[in-house]
């Protein structure tokens, strides 16, 4: 990060002199967060070695700040960075110790998660200038390339069933399932993000940020497993 290298060394607030140093530091950490999320798209990482590789970014780019770096801010993120650095010796600190299991399994909260981005991409595609079929096509093909398959039945997801759960979502009044939830988070994370995008570029970016949620889906369902009762969020 060159000179924007040394801890502590940005103050707080910043002025017009740090601002040289703060926008290489910006760069550094955006190129790290890059890095992390093309390894984890392309398979050469594994989701824990890209939350580890991040979250050592991001502490190394808070740990410039002075404030920071005296008062030692950045220590929740190195004990988290530690807990998972230790399951690599088989052993689950109190912060990664899963609670007692209740009410709906991760794999039924994956699935919900996945459906209201689904949902979301499908609406996103449609004001992007797609058709609703074609919307609803394009994000069947995206999941099933994961190799999802509807909730019930041997067949594969189609633009019908992207269309279904477009309504179900789009009736939930009252915004509390899992699926408008990750409907509603991802509207207003991705918003901002794809506006300034041109449409072809706003439309691959929607597809890969459902392909890195379906994942999880598809990730559970292969475990077999509930590792928690937490609900599943989308990755922001």
């Amino acid at each position: 990060m060159g000179g924007a290298s040394v801890l502590g060394s940005l103050p707080d607030p910043i002025n017009v002199k740090y601002q040289a140093a703060l926008n290489e530091a910006l760069q550094y950490l955006f190129a790290e967060l890059r890095e992390v999320f093309i390894g984890q798209q392309n398979g050469a990482s594994t989701d824990r070695e890209g939350a580890l590789r991040a979250i050592e970014a991001v502490s190394k780019f808070l740990m410039l700040f002075r404030v920071v770096h005296d008062e030692q801010l950045h220590l929740p993120l190195a004990a988290l960075d530690n807990a998972l650095k230790a399951l690599d010796e088989n052993v689950v600190l109190p912060m990664l110790t899963p609670k007692p299991h209740s009410g709906c399994s991760s794999a039924t909260d994956a699935r919900q998660v996945t459906k209201g981005a689904a949902a979301y991409v499908a609406h996103s595609l449609q004001r992007l200038g797609m058709n609703r079929t074609a919307a609803c096509l394009a994000v069947a093909k995206s999941l099933r390339a994961l190799g999802l398959r509807p909730e019930r039945g041997s067949g594969a997801l189609t633009a019908r069933t992207i269309r279904e759960w477009c309504d179900v979502v789009s009736a939930d009044i009252s915004r509390q399932s899992p699926s408008a939830q990750a409907f509603d988070g991802l509207r207003a994370e991705t918003d901002a993000i794809i506006k300034g995008m041109k449409s072809e570029e706003a439309k691959k970016f929607l597809l890969e940020r459902l392909t890195t949620v379906g994942r999880m889906w598809a990730q559970v369902d292969r475990s077999g497993r509930s590792p928690s009762k937490k609900t599943v969020k989308p990755p922001s």
